[in-house]
């Protein structure tokens, strides 16, 4: 049987009709037989008195003739007799007195059952057809909320049956359509955020840029010595420009999940290796050195490329606080289920009021210097991304960045992709 629990109720009350009307046709049936026989034997009675009040005498033939089998012989007299009055089998029921009264009775009954059983029918029909119409428009109705943005409509899913079914696929639906547009306006506003934020940090060094151009040009006469060092401050510009908006596309990348970080195990001693290589020469300027502790033939499970980047990050970030001719210290600690790399170096602390906000973008502290808040924040993008926790803390003598990654891919989810970049990829 289909699965439309309507259509099983109109099968159902179908077949039940049938048997009324079954069972409707056996009662009239049965009742206007017993009323033509009725008919019959009040016409024998008649017929009885009649032929007895000529001659009584007869009574005990005639009765028997009513009340016994008749014979073959009585039969054929009769016919012979009532055949010189025109009465024999050709004769209609029209013209039987029992069955006109029994045809007109049955034909009565008859006509009353089928149209009490059509007009049911009907009835049934079209309560079932008003049911149907209202669960159509409810799912029209739902339908036009969804579209103009109300995700809050559901439908009944609780019945059995296509509109049961149909309901539960429109349930579905809805919540797929949500999804979809709860994650486009996170990628519109992404995008403006990501483009307001490009902007703003252009603003200083594009003015800068034009200043100097202007200033050049408009002075002819300006001595080499002083053109050389605009010069100079609009390659600074140039290269600070280039920085921000290559990191921030990092981020953007990041942050959108079109960056597929690679599951490799790497040596951590070539982490810190590489990325002391990155900031040597700043290194040098301010006389500092990178003491490494812990053994460094551990192994990472992450993109090489992309936590050496966040590693150089947070060393750099340290070059810039620790004292001139001070050791930036990392610890490399590994259990059974985490290893981590401890960054520490000697200096200012962060301001406990500050220190929940470091990793956020374009976040100055009270105490920073010239950097713009984008180093940390790239830094926690590519760490988090990976399925690895970073945190920034206070201790005695100065500031720790404590990253830590999972020694398996256990609990480490790949970030979903709208398109895949080659990992590592700067």
């Amino acid at each position: 049987m289909p699965k439309s629990k309507d259509f099983r109720r109109i099968v159902i009350i179908s077949i039940i009709l049938f048997i009324i009307c079954v069972l409707g046709l056996f009662i009239i049936l049965e009742y206007n037989l017993a009323n033509m026989s009725r008919d019959v034997t009040k016409q024998n009675v008649a017929i009885v008195g009649a032929v007895l009040s000529k001659h009584p005498e007869l009574e005990e033939e005639v009765v028997k003739t009513v009340t016994k089998e008749i014979s073959d012989e009585e039969i054929n007299l009769g016919k012979e007799v009532l055949d010189r009055y025109n009465y024999n089998d050709l004769v209609g029921h029209r013209n039987q007195i029992a069955m006109i009264l029994t045809s007109t009775s049955m034909r009565n009954q008859l006509l009353i059952l089928t149209s009490s059983l059509f007009a049911i029918g009907i009835g049934v029909y079209l309560y079932g057809m008003r049911q149907l119409s209202n669960k159509i428009e409810r799912l029209y109705v739902a339908s036009e909320r969804v579209i103009n943005g109300d995700f809050r409509v559901r439908l009944t899913e609780d019945g059995e049956g296509s509109i049961s079914i149909l309901n539960h696929q429109f349930n579905k639906m809805s919540n797929i359509i949500k999804k979809n547009y709860e994650s486009l306006n996170s990628e519109k506003s992404f995008l403006k955020d990501t483009i307001s934020d490009i902007s703003h940090q252009l603003k200083t060094p594009l003015a800068s840029l034009v200043m100097f151009n202007e200033l050049m040009l408009d002075d002819e006469d300006m001595d080499p010595e002083t053109r050389r060092a605009f010069l100079e401050k609009s390659k600074i510009q140039y290269e600070r420009m280039e920085w921000l908006i290559i990191n921030l596309l990092k981020i953007a990348r990041i942050e959108a999940g079109a960056i597929e970080f690679k599951r490799d195990r790497v040596l951590v001693k070539d982490l810190i290796e590489s990325s002391v290589k990155a900031v040597e020469a700043k290194l040098m300027q301010n006389s500092q050195r990178v003491a490494v502790i812990g053994d460094t033939d551990i192994e990472l499970l992450c993109d090489f490329k992309w936590t050496e980047e966040a590693i150089t990050n947070i060393i750099k970030n340290a070059t810039e606080y620790a004292p001139l001719e001070s050791d930036i210290v990392v610890r490399i600690q590994k259990n059974p289920t985490t290893s981590t790399i401890t960054i520490k170096n000697t200096g200012p602390q962060i301001d406990p009021n500050e220190i929940n906000y470091v990793f956020r973008r374009f976040y100055k502290s009270s105490s920073s210097m010239d950097s713009v808040g984008i180093g940390l924040n790239l830094t926690k993008s590519i760490v988090e991304g990976q399925g690895g926790v970073i945190a920034a803390q206070n201790v005695s003598d100065g500031v720790e960045f404590i990253i830590t990654f999972m020694n398996s891919n256990y609990g480490i989810e790949k970030p979903s992709k709208r398109s895949k970049l080659k990992a590592g990829s700067n």
